[in-house]
């Protein structure tokens, strides 16, 4: 914020509060201007700028850094005559009515020549860092373990390609404004004060073009479809967020580009599912493999499969770890496969199993897998 408008606008009017309102106060007031004048849903004419205006207002009052530096200066730069008939001197100086202060230290870090004429403290306009832009894609599960290389196609504006962003005619430069030497300021007198104003003739940019490149009209934007290269790292998690330095929207008066954040959506798979850097897999196995042990085959992230061994008496849920056979993570190592096995239950049995199967019944009658649980909630009853 310049010291131009801490000495011009009355930010406690702007908001509608007193000088002594506390941040509470405050920030309850700029709410309900904000949702009154925001452009989205007041349409009427000059709530935009009342809008602009109260946001500006409570940047200041909200911060107590700016809003003690914005009460100071106001109430030592009011008005000419509050600094004694005998005029003012930024460095300290005693006029006819004895006061006496050095504006620097109420300042801070205001620049004295932004405030006062002759000072030779005019700055270029500061260029402006273009905005971040935000897609979203979403990737397979196959995608996530090994990493991938995705086009994003985007529209918007974006450097333009035939000036280079310079805004001038190919073969041609842009030159210095004669009207404020480059500076993108030019100064006033008021009262006494001097202030710095935007030129008028170059618009604050310092530059004139006097040939304008026809494809983007001077400015050195253009509105066009761009496809960008987007490396997804392996192993990443689902809606984590990458930053893709400078391919954002253009900055202003050559200011840096944005960024483009790019949200990643892991899409679920069929048979796998992701636990932190390992993956988890339910395999059935028959109840003879359970109860005798056996060797099976189980599918891994990478579409093969490794062999597991079962041991005999496995019970139902038991999980096993395959080393290395999961996410690969930030470092480069992998976690582990994460095997659950689940008894499946035939539906049919015909011939010889069913009799076989019977047999086993009438020789397993006395074991009641049952009978634990049911002397634990009896003696729970009592």
């Amino acid at each position: 914020m310049s010291a131009k408008d801490y000495l011009e606008k009355d930010y406690y009017s702007i908001l509608g509060v007193a000088k002594d309102a506390d941040a509470a106060t405050l920030k309850k007031k700029y709410r309900k201007l904000a949702r009154e004048l925001h452009p989205d849903t007041n349409k009427e004419k000059g709530a935009e700028d009342k809008f602009k205006a109260v946001s500006e207002a409570y940047d200041v009052l909200s911060d107590p850094k700016k809003r003690s530096e914005y009460d100071q200066l106001r109430t030592y730069g009011a008005s000419n005559g509050g600094f004694g008939g005998g005029g003012f001197n930024p460095r300290g100086s005693q006029g006819q009515s004895g006061f006496n202060v050095n504006l620097e230290d109420v300042l801070g870090g205001f620049n004295l020549g932004d405030l006062f004429g002759g000072g030779g403290g005019r700055k270029q306009q500061r260029s402006r860092r273009g905005s971040d832009l935000e897609t979203e894609v979403s990737i397979s599960f196959n995608d996530c373990l090994d990493g991938t290389t995705l086009p994003l196609t985007l529209r918007g504006q974006t450097t333009c390609s035939n000036c280079k962003g310079s805004g001038a005619k190919p073969g041609t430069n842009p030159k210095k404004c004669s009207a404020c030497n480059g500076s993108g300021q030019t100064m006033r007198n008021a009262g006494g004060f001097g202030f710095a104003d935007t030129c008028s003739v170059c618009y604050g940019t310092g530059r004139i073009i006097e040939q304008k490149d026809s494809n983007c009209n001077g400015t050195g934007i253009v509105n066009e479809t761009r496809t960008i290269t987007a490396r997804i790292p392996a192993g990443i998690k689902s809606n984590s967020k990458l930053r893709l330095k400078g391919k954002g929207e253009p900055g202003g008066s050559g200011g840096e580009p944005g960024d483009l954040i790019v949200n990643v959506i892991v899409k679920e798979d069929e048979i796998f599912q992701r636990d932190g850097d390992n993956v988890r897999i339910s395999v059935p196995i028959r109840y003879d493999e359970a109860v005798f042990g056996a060797q099976i085959a189980v599918p891994v992230p990478s579409g093969t499969t490794v062999t597991l061994k079962i041991p005999s008496h496995t019970q139902n849920g038991r999980t096993f770890r395959v080393k290395n056979e999961g996410m690969t993570n930030t470092s480069g190592s992998k976690g582990d496969l994460l095997v659950k096995v689940e008894i499946a239950v035939p539906q049919n049995i015909t011939g010889n199993a069913k009799d076989l199967l019977a047999e086993y019944a009438k020789e397993v009658t006395h074991d009641n897998p049952r009978a634990e649980i049911i002397a634990l909630n009896a003696r729970r009853k009592r």
